[in-house]
């Protein structure tokens, strides 16, 4: 009878350990998953964080890839089609030009953009915004006043790998040149500039 007793007791204490150790490890599986859980949820948190960057980063780069194609192609019509061409001598970063049609066309550049004003009179008809990367703009005239080039030197190289084939973007450096007035010369004068004219198409 005795012996019958202790066996009870000893098979429920196995039992009862049995439940405790089951309990244990249940509760440890736990804090495993949950642990597991937090460290892909904080490299999810990471990679999305580089996600976002990068993408915001291709939309700015194709901004200024799109703005720097109508610039191009802005800033030659306008040249091909001026009478005159002021460079201000105070601020290189400046240009006004008179067209044919009487307008007059002000270019200022500012550290990321430049700015286009046409004026007919003293009424402003017409104003773009051109976004560059960051840096430095300049408007000069060269071979003996036939051209005028516009230069950006940016803090962005990568901006620029993908410019239009007719920008010059050696390095970091975006450059345009047109020929000024060249609508306006006779056929005949227009051929002998034929070079000029090919080296312009955008």
């Amino acid at each position: 009878m005795m012996a019958s007793i202790a066996h009870r007791r000893l098979k429920s204490g196995a039992a009862e350990c049995g439940s405790r150790s089951r309990a244990g490890m249940s509760l440890i599986e736990v804090v495993v998953v949950i642990s597991t859980l937090a460290a892909l949820m904080s490299f999810a948190t990471v990679l999305l964080g580089l996600l976002f960057r990068a993408d915001h980063a291709g939309h700015d780069a194709l901004a200024v890839q799109l703005s720097i194609t109508r610039l191009s192609r802005q800033f030659r019509d306008d040249a091909h089609s001026a009478l005159n061409v002021d460079v201000a001598s105070v601020n290189p970063g400046a240009v006004e030009l008179t067209l044919d049609d009487g307008q007059r066309v002000s270019w200022i550049a500012s550290e990321a953009a430049i700015t286009r004003t046409a004026r007919q009179d003293d009424a402003v008809v017409a104003r773009d915004a051109y976004v560059l990367s960051e840096g430095i703009t300049t408007f000069s005239i060269t071979d003996a006043g036939s051209l005028i080039r516009l230069q950006h030197r940016g803090r962005n190289p990568e901006v620029l790998e993908s410019a239009p084939v007719s920008v010059a973007t050696p390095s970091d450096v975006l450059t345009i040149d047109a020929a000024i007035g060249i609508d306006l010369r006779p056929a005949h004068a227009a051929g002998t500039d034929a070079t000029t004219a090919l080296s312009e198409a955008p």
